[in-house]
């Protein structure tokens, strides 16, 4: 039988540590580059879908993935009272799927209120959705720097027509500001006739998606 000295036994424990360790932040690494590939073909897809996007318009996008609602609401009347407005003169021309995924794992989508409501699903039920999500969902800045650095690199390598140095210019300018809301582009705008709600996953229990 082989008896092992306390010194050899230590240096076993260090090895297998090690490599413990490797494996673990390997693992780590892999998770974060899954995370980064979606993330960026979420924002591809954006343009495949609205090859007109603007710099302002994959911001919104952003930051609407990174921190949710622009603002809280605390009032289901006034919420609703905007939605029965907007509904009123949507352009029901433009046809687009139910919902965009904002975030990997589609936490936070864009619902679209012209499907929505072709398939018959209630205004309210959205409309208490979107409260929720504006009054719970909790973002960070952390969060909306790391999605715009991966769209930075999509302009970068051609996989989004997006000038690099102007979206640099960009983020700067609205990082001075605190990092706003913005509204979408006019071209965005006539283009796409956007109408649609920022909610949280957890809230649309009643969506068949």
């Amino acid at each position: 039988m082989k008896i092992y000295s306390n010194n050899h036994k230590l240096l076993i424990i260090i090895a297998v540590f090690a490599v413990g360790t490797a494996i673990m932040y390997s693992k780590k690494d892999t998770q974060i580059n899954k995370r980064s590939e979606t993330v960026s073909q979420i924002i591809q897809k954006q343009f495949s879908i609205y090859p007109e996007m603007k710099i302002q318009d994959l911001y919104k996008f952003i930051h609407q993935a990174a921190l949710g609602s622009e603002h809280a609401v605390k009032n289901f009347s006034s919420a609703k009272k905007w939605m029965e407005e907007e509904l009123a003169g949507m352009n029901t021309f433009y046809h687009n799927e139910l919902y965009d995924t904002l975030t990997s794992g589609g936490s936070l989508v864009r619902v679209n209120l012209r499907p929505y409501l072709k398939l018959g699903y209630d205004p309210e039920l959205i409309v208490n959705a979107f409260i929720e999500t504006a009054n719970n969902y909790k973002g960070s800045v952390d969060t909306l720097k790391y999605f715009w650095s991966l769209a930075i690199k999509l302009a970068d390598g051609g996989d989004i027509p997006l000038n690099k140095s102007e979206m640099v210019s960009f983020f700067k300018e609205k990082e001075a500001q605190g990092f706003p809301a913005v509204h979408h582009s006019e071209l965005y705008n006539n283009l796409y006739h956007p109408a649609y709600r920022v909610v949280a996953n957890e809230y649309l229990g009643f969506l068949k998606k």
